[in-house]
């Protein structure tokens, strides 16, 4: 392009005398022009500050981005005390009914956390993080607020593996709190607990609370482990009564462990 320009200027030497010509006149025109300088100033400042305007966003867009970042970390912060409020709201009924819990008969209570569990046919078991450094060891009862959950099978320094309701290894002497007949509480490998042992004509109505019948020396007396179910037909010559726990067996988080002063826990009636 450059070559044919000079190519061009060649050819006819009188039109670079003319361009030369032209630009000096349209100097003069703008310098003696003070409306045309303003415009031409305006347009050549407007066209440098739209060229430069990006500049001045960048240190501006870093400070929003960080701010950004600020603001969503404190938000994460935010949820994570909510979540822990809102679980701490629903703990603290089930904590308060518990600490109203009668452990007269010398009784103490040492608080625990479930940190394990497995259900198979023919274990239900839980581990929770207490054992022997806390004084906790076998077989020491443990309820919850609701009621019996089970007891210590068997303890390290710092867990314990609990024996749960649901555990066909596990019997719990137990009294009809309206009636006073007593049975055992039991489970088979496939089945719901049920109260054996009691007489065909044993007064029990569904909806009856079962508490611990306090004979053996594991389980103190009074506390609720099961409701009755509706009574199935009889059978031989003595009724087997289908309950449902008192304890969310099912969903455990916290329980408590159970521990006498006397240290003297094994007993018949409870095993």
């Amino acid at each position: 392009m450059i070559a044919s320009f000079r190519r061009f200027l060649s050819r006819h030497p009188h039109t670079w005398v003319a361009f030369i010509l032209w630009l000096a006149s349209l100097m003069m025109i703008l310098t003696k022009n003070s409306i045309v300088n303003q415009n031409v100033a305006s347009i050549i400042n407007g066209t440098f500050s739209y060229l430069i305007y990006p500049f001045h966003l960048i240190p501006r867009t870093f400070e929003i981005w960080k701010e950004n970042q600020r603001l969503r970390s404190e938000l994460m912060a935010t949820k994570s005390k909510l979540t822990w409020l809102t679980e701490a709201e629903f703990q603290l009924p089930l904590l308060k009914s518990f600490l109203e819990f009668d452990t007269s008969q010398n009784w103490k209570t040492i608080p625990a956390e479930v940190i394990g569990r497995y259900f198979r046919i023919g274990h239900r078991r839980i581990v929770i993080n207490r054992g022997l450094h806390h004084g906790v060891q076998p077989p020491l009862p443990v309820i919850n607020e609701k009621g019996v959950v089970g007891r210590i099978l068997y303890s390290t320094l710092t867990t314990s593996e609990v024996q749960i309701i649901g555990d066909p290894d596990l019997g719990i002497a137990v009294k009809n709190q309206r009636s006073r007949v007593e049975g055992i509480l039991r489970t088979s490998k496939s089945d719901l607990p049920k109260v054996e042992g009691v007489p065909l004509t044993a007064d029990v109505k569904n909806g009856d609370l079962w508490i611990t019948a306090g004979v053996g020396k594991i389980y103190p007396k009074g506390i609720p482990v099961a409701k009755q179910l509706p009574l199935p037909s009889p059978s031989g010559h003595f009724l087997n009564l289908p309950v449902v726990p008192t304890a969310n067996i099912e969903a455990l988080e916290f329980v408590f462990v159970l521990t006498s002063e006397n240290k003297q826990y094994f007993g018949d009636g409870d095993q």
